[in-house]
Formats: C-alpha cells, structure tokens, sequence
C-alpha cells in the first residue's frame, strides 16, 4: 500500500487584508509551508502557554529569489524597510544579506527586529532592536544591570553589525537609544500591566512608523515608548492607534 505525504496547507486569503488596505502584491506562497497557527491558553489575563504549529525550516533557494525580486521591484516605492525576525526560516543568512545589499543600493534604511544568535545576517542594518535579554546573550554577556554595562554591550553589537543605532527595550525600565557616541534613556510610560504580549512589536512597528513619517529618532522612540504603554494595559495583541497615542502623550504633559 502506497503512502502519499500529506501537502501542508498554506493558507492565503486576501479578502481581509485588501479590506483594511494592505498591499498583497509582495506576497509569496509555498505549498510546501503550513501557515503559521498559534494557540494561547489564557486564565483571566494571564497566558499560561502558547501551542505553535508550524515549519522552522529555511526557505528554498526558489523562494528566497521570488522574494528578493518581489521586494527589488518595490523599493523606489519605500520609505523604509523594516524587517521582524520571528527565527521561523524566512530571514536567513543568504536572504537577509542581499536584501540589505539591495537596500543599500536604493538608499534605503533598514530597520531589524532581531531574533537568535546569528547576528552576522544583520550586518549593515541602521538600525536594530533587542532586548535586555537578547542584547546579553549575542554580546556573551554574563549579566546587563547597570547602564554602564547595557551601553557596553550595545557598542559591542554595533561594532559587530556595523548599525548605526540600537534601541533596547528593557521591560518595566522602558527603552534606550544608543550609538557609538551618544545614549539617551526613555523611562515606562505604563501605569498598569495587563499583558506584555506584542509590546515589542508595538515598539518596533510604532518606531517604523514615526520615522517614515520624517521624525527625529529621538522622537520616534518616545512616541513609541508610549505605544508599548498602552499596549501592556490591554490583554492578548492588540493594535495601537494613533489616536490612543496623542491622548497618552496629553496626559503626560
């Protein structure tokens, strides 16, 4: 009796997205890759554990060049390109190096939410965003509780991935932004915890966002320090609007 292997099914609808008016012209499928489905198991607002199921493995050679010329065909059209690295086999080495070198070439910023310990692949980015615990680990740093020693470890992955900037989320200590010369300390704009779930992401597409509208960074990362505020007062992932946004910055001033 002859066994056929089962085909994962890759789910791709573009009703939803075209509905809030997101662009799925660069989108590559590949029937060989399950859509990703996570399961979280909440009591009240708190998440006891997370069921992923899924595939880690890298992309083929033939969808990495799908891909890269998907995104070569869109850049004149970008302001910035912001890449979030979930350690899920997209973002490899060979594919994240000649996006950069691709961007390089348009002019473009690129901005790396980093995930593992392969740092290498980053090289050349502008900007990339750890945290306390990622920042550690990539730097082999035994413990980051001072800042002198989170300013340390920062220059040293900037020297490593030849970026301009880092900016670290530190959990209930809020963010910094560091150069090779310059560190600037965002303190928690939070008054209530309900949920840390997404508020890196938040900080990440929120800091995206502020700087392709033409911000300073420094701006950018304030104003994003207040969108993880009001992300972590709300339970599961939520998206943050500008509006939620200007009204915290209100109550601060």
């Amino acid at each position: 009796m002859r066994r056929h292997r089962q085909r994962p099914r890759c789910i791709y609808r573009t009703g939803p997205v075209k509905k809030e008016k997101i662009e799925t012209s660069g989108v590559v499928t590949d029937k060989y890759r399950p859509t990703t489905l996570k399961t979280r198991i909440i009591a009240g607002t708190h998440q006891l554990l997370r069921v992923d199921r899924e595939t880690t493995a890298e992309i083929p050679e033939i969808i990495e060049t799908r891909l890269l010329n998907k995104l070569k065909a869109q850049l004149r059209h970008t302001d910035l390109v912001m890449l979030s690295d979930y350690n899920k086999g997209l973002l490899t080495y060979s594919f994240t190096q000649k996006l950069l070198q691709l961007c390089h070439e348009a002019g473009k910023k690129v901005m790396v939410d980093p995930k593992g310990l392969h740092y290498e692949k980053y090289a050349g980015a502008w900007l990339i965003k750890p945290n306390k615990r990622e920042l550690a680990e990539a730097t082999v740093t035994e413990k980051i509780e001072t800042n002198d020693q989170l300013v340390k470890a920062a220059r040293k992955l900037i020297t490593k991935t030849r970026s301009q900037y880092l900016v670290v989320t530190r959990s209930e200590e809020g963010l910094s932004l560091i150069s090779r010369k310059s560190h600037l300390d965002f303190p928690v704009k939070a008054r209530e915890v309900f949920d840390v779930t997404g508020a890196g992401d938040t900080v990440f597409a929120s800091l995206g966002y502020f700087v392709a509208c033409g911000l300073e960074l420094t701006t950018a990362c304030e104003l994003a320090n207040y969108a993880a505020a009001i992300a972590v007062s709300k339970v599961g992932s939520v998206a943050v609007t500008i509006n939620e946004i200007l009204s915290l910055v209100d109550e601060h001033e």
